[in-house]
């Protein structure tokens, strides 16, 4: 099985490398890939069908990691041509009024499936049986309206679910990147936009470190849909410091210090002496 699925995904690869390089407009290769993936699809479907899996969790492998990553570019793309297919041809304001409504059914989708959501964040085992073997249902996850044919020896309860979710994950970035276009084409270089004076970190590069994977787990970009990569590529542009490339190395530094949170405790402490400062001000006043 995975001799198969990995020349299969090679061969995906390959070719939609090859369609990307072509002189051709956004709508008309994404039809091409949508046909190549549709096929790859229906060779994997062939396969599985007279396959026999060596044990449950090589099932479990195929319908949680194997198959969702070959199927959500296929959902992608259909996604990204019927964005594309209906695009607003008018001002920029009306295409961002349009691609900002797109974001919020993304997102509706990931509120509407939260638990399953918060389950594949956390890279949960529990419910894998549950989730990831045919011939099992469960009337607690969400099915929304995938229009996706339901064959029952491709299918499990959850593998359409995590390809949603993976390939709602691309569409995403794919719209954000669409909104900046617009604020460029719009207002000039986004970086006029920016105040003249650009603040510089000055702490240690450790201290961003552990500020920027607390503010990554408590989920406060993007509705928790962001990667380390994304926000220290942020940080590092925002605040003008370079983390050095590999920002996990520093948090495994951190994770056996003595003091394993010591930013995050020194910004707590002076924000509560910041705290009893005012109010012992406000007392005075009163």
């Amino acid at each position: 099985m995975i001799q198969f699925t990995t020349a299969l995904k090679q061969e995906v690869g390959s070719s939609l490398s090859a369609i990307e390089k072509m002189d051709a407009d956004t709508l008309k290769k994404a039809a091409e890939i949508t046909a190549l993936l549709k096929d790859a699809f229906n060779r994997l479907r062939f396969f599985i069908h007279d396959y026999q899996f060596r044990d449950e969790a090589e099932e479990i492998l195929f319908f949680k990691e194997i198959k969702p990553k070959l199927f959500c570019d296929l959902v992608f793309y259909q996604k990204m041509y019927n964005l594309e297919v209906h695009r607003p041809a008018g001002r920029s304001l009306e295409l961002k009024t349009y691609l900002k409504k797109e974001l919020f059914r993304i997102t509706d989708f990931f509120e509407k499936n939260e638990a399953f959501y918060c389950y594949y964040r956390s890279k949960g085992t529990a419910m894998d049986r549950q989730y990831f073997l045919r011939g099992k249902t469960d009337h607690t996850l969400y099915h929304g309206c995938l229009s996706h044919e339901r064959d029952p020896l491709f299918s499990t309860a959850a593998d359409l679910k995590m390809t949603r979710i993976l390939a709602n994950d691309k569409l995403e970035k794919y719209i954000y990147g669409e909104l900046a276009r617009t604020d460029e084409l719009t207002l000039g270089l986004a970086k006029n936009n920016y105040p003249k004076s650009k603040l510089s970190w000055t702490g240690s590069k450790s201290d961003l470190v552990e500020l920027t994977y607390a503010l990554i787990e408590a989920g406060v970009f993007n509705h928790g849909r962001t990667t380390l990569k994304e926000v220290s590529a942020y940080f590092e542009n925002v605040f003008n410091v370079d983390l050095g490339g590999n920002p996990s190395r520093t948090f495994l530094e951190l994770c056996i210090r003595k003091s394993r949170t010591a930013f995050l405790d020194k910004l707590r402490s002076v924000l509560i002496l910041k705290m009893d400062r005012e109010e012992k001000m406000e007392h005075k006043m009163s």
